[in-house]
């Protein structure tokens, strides 16, 4: 099989699912993941009926000076990683962003990159009944991703670190010459 990466990701140039019930988490666990390319980490990985002010979510970048962070939102709270220390441009990166409880972890490359706690995240619902999920770009065109998605997946469960690892070890070696 041919692995098959996706870019050019605009205000008009992007993925969309339209409103699926399946991705109505509620305050359960969920994770999305995939891979990544790109020399310009700044943009929108993943955006599902997010409006910033109900219950979608979304996964995003956003850089600070030098510092590169993840950025999770659900609903109208936000949280940021610590510094992505893995995240290596021009090359092919690993990411799970995921809710396990009331903890946000980010991931890069198979290695658990930081956590964010908050009481609220295991009580903020991930469902709304209505909007389309979009990658590369944000629901009003803007924060398009500068380079290339494959592999993405989202899941109503958290996986174990362990199988993050796994998948990041099983799947590295599609991405090299």
């Amino acid at each position: 099989a041919d692995l098959v990466a996706y870019s050019g990701f605009s205000a008009s140039n992007y993925l969309e699912q339209p409103y699926n019930s399946d991705l109505n988490f509620g305050t359960g666990d969920f994770c999305t993941m995939g891979w990544v390319k790109t020399t310009d980490i700044y943009g929108t990985f993943i955006e599902n009926r997010n409006d910033s002010s109900t219950s979608g979510w979304s996964v995003s970048t956003s850089v600070s000076g030098s510092t590169t962070r993840f950025r999770f939102y659900l609903g109208t709270a936000h949280a940021d990683s610590a510094e992505l220390s893995g995240l290596a441009n021009g090359s092919w990166n690993h990411w799970a962003v995921l809710r396990r409880g009331d903890v946000v972890e980010y991931w890069v490359n198979g290695k658990l990159e930081s956590t964010n706690t908050n009481a609220t995240w295991s009580s903020n619902s991930a469902s709304k009944t209505e909007g389309s999920m979009k990658i590369g770009v944000r629901r009003d065109g803007s924060q398009n991703l500068t380079g290339s998605l494959a592999l993405i997946r989202i899941s109503g469960t958290a996986p174990s670190p362990e199988q993050i690892a796994k998948i990041y070890e099983d799947e590295k070696v599609l991405f090299q010459e």
